[in-house]
């Protein structure tokens, strides 16, 4: 999902024609998937289905689409995807951080190990871009910042320029988040501690 919109990108720049909504369109993308990378969570809301494989004495599951809206499912089988999963209860064997994303098993209750665990749920940061840039206004203008960063960057790409037997080359320089990005990010990404 896109972190930010067109027209927020656009009015940042000073341009009012769609000449350039492509390349803009293809750095907005590109942005936005790099920081659900980095913040190691998926922004969309919607259904999602993980499959986590149960240690010995695991007792935490980190989801990564939250804030969790709703869980539909909690199973463990010994064997993954297996139809005949025994279904864990609510607050009985596990409990669930749906702001963290985190379910915790009660393993006091919870004879299941080694095996998996596959949790079907609704969550993310949001339904639609719009209700992305509500719910975090500063990933929005983090995104926002970068993007017409590395549109700039397209114009006048930075790197160093040498000769070399008679030829000359252009090695162009890595494309870094800038510092006020990253920090952002790091706010909002999930840290074990």
């Amino acid at each position: 999902m896109d972190m930010t919109t067109k027209e927020r990108i656009k009015l940042l720049r000073g341009i009012d024609d769609t000449g350039a909504d492509d390349q803009i369109d293809q750095v907005i993308g590109g942005v936005s998937a790099r920081f659900e990378a980095i913040l190691g969570r998926h922004a969309l809301d919607t259904s999602y289905e993980e499959t986590y494989e149960l240690h010995r004495a695991a007792k935490v599951l980190w989801l990564r689409a939250y804030p969790i809206s709703a869980i539909s499912a909690v199973t463990y089988s010994s064997v993954p995807n297996d139809t005949s999963a025994t279904a864990l209860i609510a607050d009985d064997e596990y409990y669930l951080d749906a702001e963290a994303g985190i379910v915790r098993l009660r393993l006091s209750t919870t004879p299941y190990d080694p095996g998996y665990i596959a949790v079907e749920y609704d969550g993310g940061m949001g339904t639609t871009t719009a209700a992305f840039i509500t719910n975090y206004p500063e990933i929005a203008a983090a995104c926002d910042q970068q993007v017409v960063y590395e549109l700039n960057r397209r114009n006048t790409p930075g790197g160093q320029l040498s000769t070399r037997d008679g030829r000359t080359e252009f090695s162009k320089s890595e494309v870094n988040l800038l510092r006020g990005v990253r920090e952002v990010l790091v706010t909002y990404s999930r840290t074990v501690l």
